[in-house]
């Protein structure tokens, strides 16, 4: 199973200036959890778990020593983006462009200590900034 390690950052830190910095930002949340959480990934770490990540795939995402379960992936369309590059966060769940210039759908996952859920589901109640 592949992990993708992600550290917390300061809310105070500007996502624009950390991807400029060679960072990929997001934010953790679910229905269990109190308050949400800012991550932040390296690049590299980002693009060598897409690179990896194949349909039907299931990882973590490890944060604080804590890992959330990605359950159900599928590969989607082409893109122009980058790898890392967050494409789609909405009803098909998240969409993260990959090296091999094709989309990495996340559909379902499951926060530690919370219920499997999908991506959407998700989603809906944490909005993700897109860097289309």
């Amino acid at each position: 199973m592949l992990t993708l390690k992600a550290e917390k950052r300061n809310p105070e830190e500007k996502a624009k200036k950390l991807r400029r910095d060679g960072f990929i930002t997001g934010v953790l949340y679910g229905k269990e959890m109190k308050e949400n959480v800012s991550l932040k990934f390296t690049e590299k770490d980002a693009a060598a778990f897409i690179k990896n990540a194949k349909e039907g795939t299931q990882a973590y995402l490890e944060l604080d020593g804590k890992n959330v379960k990605v359950y159900r992936t599928a590969i989607g369309s082409e893109t122009t983006l980058a790898a890392g590059k967050i494409a789609e966060a909405g009803k098909q769940g998240l969409a993260i462009a990959c090296g091999d210039r094709r989309l990495l759908r996340i559909l379902e996952l499951q926060a530690e200590g919370g219920k499997r859920m999908a991506a959407a589901d998700y989603l809906r109640g944490h909005p993700v900034q897109v860097d289309v």
